[in-house]
């Protein structure tokens, strides 16, 4: 029970910061969905997007989703690394934006690695 409350809640955190991201539903595919999904979409972009994206995406869609990669974690990555190998399917400017992934992310402090291997 205690193992279901806490997938329920990662994948609720997911969807917030791929919300606030505007990642979750993209802007520049909302017009495609069907009408009965726009008004629902448009609304949670209104809540939980960042200020920037209110009125429009300042980001690339692949910028947006590699940011949000990022704030998630290190599961996120790996999977936004596997999506940029793939040109052929998401295109050269989304693979392109998660490039970013794989060489350009701060690297994270000592002591957190310490305490991961001490803690296995």
């Amino acid at each position: 029970m205690v193992s279901t409350f806490s997938s329920l809640s990662r994948l609720i955190r997911s969807g917030l910061v791929l919300l606030k991201h505007d990642a979750l539903i993209p802007v520049e595919v909302s017009d495609q969905l069907p009408p009965i999904w726009r008004f629902p979409a448009n609304v949670l972009r209104a809540l939980f997007a960042q200020k920037g994206t209110k009125k429009g995406p300042k980001l690339r869609v692949g910028m947006r989703y590699a940011a949000a990669f990022e704030q998630l974690g290190p599961a996120f990555i790996k999977l936004g690394q596997v999506l940029s190998t793939r040109a052929d399917i998401f295109g050269d400017e989304f693979t392109d934006d998660l490039r970013h992934l794989k060489d350009q992310l701060p690297p994270f402090p000592k002591s957190v690695a310490e305490l991961a291997v001490a803690a296995a």
